[in-house]
Protein backbone atom coordinates (compact mmCIF):
# COMPACT_ATOMS: atom_id res chain seq x y z
CA UNK A 1 0.00 0.00 0.00
CA UNK A 2 1.28 3.25 -0.73
CA UNK A 3 0.18 6.81 0.15
CA UNK A 4 -2.30 7.03 -2.88
CA UNK A 5 -4.02 3.52 -2.38
CA UNK A 6 -4.51 5.13 1.63
CA UNK A 7 -6.16 7.36 0.87
CA UNK A 8 -8.20 5.67 -1.60
CA UNK A 9 -9.12 3.62 0.67
CA UNK A 10 -10.42 6.24 3.16
CA UNK A 11 -12.37 7.65 0.47
CA UNK A 12 -13.95 4.58 -0.33
CA UNK A 13 -14.93 4.42 3.25
CA UNK A 14 -15.93 7.80 4.34
CA UNK A 15 -18.38 7.44 0.77
CA UNK A 16 -19.57 4.04 2.49
CA UNK A 17 -19.88 5.52 5.97
CA UNK A 18 -22.24 8.92 4.66
CA UNK A 19 -24.20 6.30 2.22
CA UNK A 20 -25.60 4.01 4.83
CA UNK A 21 -24.87 3.70 8.16
CA UNK A 22 -27.83 1.58 9.25
CA UNK A 23 -27.62 -0.66 7.00
CA UNK A 24 -27.35 -4.42 8.70
CA UNK A 25 -24.37 -5.04 6.25
CA UNK A 26 -22.45 -2.34 6.83
CA UNK A 27 -19.80 -3.36 9.02
CA UNK A 28 -19.75 -6.33 6.70
CA UNK A 29 -19.00 -3.68 3.46
CA UNK A 30 -16.62 -1.41 5.41
CA UNK A 31 -14.79 -4.59 6.31
CA UNK A 32 -14.02 -5.61 2.87
CA UNK A 33 -12.65 -2.42 1.50
CA UNK A 34 -10.41 -2.31 4.57
CA UNK A 35 -9.47 -6.20 3.39
CA UNK A 36 -9.34 -4.85 -0.08
CA UNK A 37 -7.49 -2.13 0.39
CA UNK A 38 -4.76 -3.81 2.86
CA UNK A 39 -4.81 -7.03 0.32
CA UNK A 40 -5.60 -9.17 3.81
CA UNK A 41 -7.03 -12.29 3.74
CA UNK A 42 -9.19 -11.86 6.58
CA UNK A 43 -10.74 -9.46 8.85
CA UNK A 44 -12.94 -9.50 11.97
CA UNK A 45 -14.42 -6.83 14.35
CA UNK A 46 -14.15 -7.71 17.97
CA UNK A 47 -16.03 -6.28 20.57
CA UNK A 48 -15.69 -6.44 24.38
CA UNK A 49 -13.22 -6.34 26.75
CA UNK A 50 -10.13 -8.78 27.09
CA UNK A 51 -12.26 -11.85 28.72
CA UNK A 52 -15.15 -11.62 26.87
CA UNK A 53 -13.97 -10.28 23.37
CA UNK A 54 -16.54 -12.02 20.64
CA UNK A 55 -16.38 -11.71 17.12
CA UNK A 56 -19.49 -9.61 15.65
CA UNK A 57 -18.32 -9.52 11.88
CA UNK A 58 -15.81 -11.99 10.13
CA UNK A 59 -14.85 -11.28 6.60
CA UNK A 60 -13.01 -13.18 3.73
CA UNK A 61 -12.78 -12.03 -0.01
CA UNK A 62 -16.10 -10.80 0.65
CA UNK A 63 -17.94 -13.89 2.14
CA UNK A 64 -18.85 -14.52 5.54
CA UNK A 65 -15.95 -16.55 7.86
CA UNK A 66 -17.46 -19.79 9.01
CA UNK A 67 -17.84 -20.62 12.96
CA UNK A 68 -14.17 -22.63 12.91
CA UNK A 69 -12.71 -19.64 10.42
CA UNK A 70 -13.71 -16.93 13.28
CA UNK A 71 -11.91 -19.05 16.12
CA UNK A 72 -9.01 -18.92 14.03
CA UNK A 73 -8.06 -15.69 15.90
CA UNK A 74 -4.63 -15.31 18.10
CA UNK A 75 -6.33 -14.64 21.35
CA UNK A 76 -3.00 -14.02 23.24
CA UNK A 77 -2.66 -11.04 20.26
CA UNK A 78 -6.52 -9.64 21.13
CA UNK A 79 -5.35 -9.47 24.42
CA UNK A 80 -2.00 -7.64 23.98
CA UNK A 81 -3.91 -4.88 22.25
CA UNK A 82 -7.42 -5.03 24.56
CA UNK A 83 -4.83 -4.45 27.45
CA UNK A 84 -2.32 -1.57 25.89
CA UNK A 85 -4.37 -0.22 23.50
CA UNK A 86 -2.01 -0.53 20.94
CA UNK A 87 -1.63 -1.34 17.16
CA UNK A 88 -0.02 -4.73 17.13
CA UNK A 89 1.74 -6.30 13.86
CA UNK A 90 2.83 -10.23 14.07
CA UNK A 91 4.90 -11.16 11.80
CA UNK A 92 5.60 -15.15 11.29
CA UNK A 93 9.85 -14.25 11.59
CA UNK A 94 9.11 -13.31 15.08
CA UNK A 95 10.31 -15.40 17.49
CA UNK A 96 7.51 -14.97 20.32
CA UNK A 97 5.91 -18.60 21.00
CA UNK A 98 3.19 -17.01 22.77
CA UNK A 99 2.01 -16.41 18.56
CA UNK A 100 2.40 -20.13 17.91
CA UNK A 101 -1.03 -20.30 17.16
CA UNK A 102 -0.86 -18.13 13.85
CA UNK A 103 2.11 -20.16 12.93
CA UNK A 104 0.14 -22.88 12.95
CA UNK A 105 -3.00 -21.51 11.52
CA UNK A 106 -1.28 -20.33 8.34
CA UNK A 107 -0.88 -16.80 9.19
CA UNK A 108 2.00 -14.92 7.66
CA UNK A 109 1.43 -11.82 9.42
CA UNK A 110 -1.63 -10.65 11.25
CA UNK A 111 -2.20 -7.15 12.61
CA UNK A 112 -4.66 -5.89 15.44
CA UNK A 113 -5.73 -2.16 15.99
CA UNK A 114 -7.85 -0.78 19.19
CA UNK A 115 -11.64 0.41 18.69
CA UNK A 116 -11.54 3.64 20.57
CA UNK A 117 -14.53 5.60 21.21
CA UNK A 118 -12.07 9.18 20.69
CA UNK A 119 -14.41 10.86 23.77
CA UNK A 120 -17.13 10.13 25.46
CA UNK A 121 -19.99 8.78 23.11
CA UNK A 122 -23.75 8.22 24.60
CA UNK A 123 -23.28 9.24 28.18
CA UNK A 124 -20.31 6.15 27.99
CA UNK A 125 -16.91 7.28 29.09
CA UNK A 126 -14.25 7.46 26.33
CA UNK A 127 -12.27 4.34 25.75
CA UNK A 128 -11.73 1.08 24.01
CA UNK A 129 -14.65 -1.35 22.67
CA UNK A 130 -12.71 -4.18 20.84
CA UNK A 131 -10.48 -4.48 18.23
CA UNK A 132 -10.33 -4.51 14.53
CA UNK A 133 -8.11 -7.50 13.26
CA UNK A 134 -6.43 -8.81 9.72
CA UNK A 135 -4.37 -11.30 8.52
CA UNK A 136 -2.09 -12.16 5.60
CA UNK A 137 -1.77 -16.01 4.47
CA UNK A 138 0.86 -15.43 1.62
CA UNK A 139 4.27 -14.94 2.62
CA UNK A 140 4.91 -12.74 -0.37
CA UNK A 141 2.43 -10.06 0.43
CA UNK A 142 4.29 -6.88 1.98
CA UNK A 143 2.84 -4.94 5.19
CA UNK A 144 4.09 -1.74 6.51
CA UNK A 145 3.85 1.03 8.24
CA UNK A 146 1.13 2.77 6.36
CA UNK A 147 -1.09 -0.78 6.50
CA UNK A 148 -0.95 -0.29 10.73
CA UNK A 149 -1.69 3.69 10.26
CA UNK A 150 -4.90 2.90 7.93
CA UNK A 151 -5.97 0.02 10.30
CA UNK A 152 -5.45 1.95 12.92
CA UNK A 153 -7.69 5.15 11.53
CA UNK A 154 -10.17 3.00 10.58
CA UNK A 155 -10.79 0.96 14.01
CA UNK A 156 -11.14 4.42 15.34
CA UNK A 157 -13.99 5.20 12.71
CA UNK A 158 -15.56 1.80 12.88
CA UNK A 159 -15.51 2.00 17.02
CA UNK A 160 -17.90 5.44 16.75
CA UNK A 161 -20.28 3.60 14.10
CA UNK A 162 -20.75 0.20 15.98
CA UNK A 163 -21.03 1.98 19.17
CA UNK A 164 -23.75 3.83 17.14
CA UNK A 165 -25.30 0.84 15.82
CA UNK A 166 -25.55 -0.48 19.63
CA UNK A 167 -27.03 2.58 21.17
CA UNK A 168 -29.59 2.51 18.04
CA UNK A 169 -30.51 -1.53 18.71
CA UNK A 170 -30.87 -0.64 22.28
CA UNK A 171 -33.46 2.21 21.81
CA UNK A 172 -35.47 0.44 18.91
CA UNK A 173 -35.49 -2.74 21.38
CA UNK A 174 -36.40 -0.47 24.21
CA UNK A 175 -39.49 0.98 21.98
CA UNK A 176 -40.57 -1.95 20.78
CA UNK A 177 -40.87 -3.39 24.08
CA UNK A 178 -43.48 0.00 25.38
CA UNK A 179 -45.34 -0.29 22.33
CA UNK A 180 -45.28 -3.86 23.66
CA UNK A 181 -46.15 -3.04 27.21
CA UNK A 182 -48.44 0.21 26.32
CA UNK A 183 -50.84 -1.99 23.99
CA UNK A 184 -54.11 -2.59 25.41
CA UNK A 185 -54.65 -6.51 25.00
CA UNK A 186 -57.27 -8.64 23.65
CA UNK A 187 -59.14 -8.83 27.04
CA UNK A 188 -59.03 -5.29 28.37
CA UNK A 189 -60.96 -4.31 24.89
CA UNK A 190 -63.48 -7.11 25.78
CA UNK A 191 -66.67 -5.13 26.80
Amino acid sequence: IDHAGLWRAMRALSLELAQAVERDAFLDECLDIVMRSLDADRGMILLGDPATATVVNARSQSRPLTAQECAEVSRSLIHRVLETGECVTWSRQDEDPSRASLREMGVWYAMAAPMRLSSAVGGQSAGIIGVLYVDFRSYNKQVGELHGQLLETVAVLLASIAHQQRLLDDTRNDLELARATSAPSAIDRLP
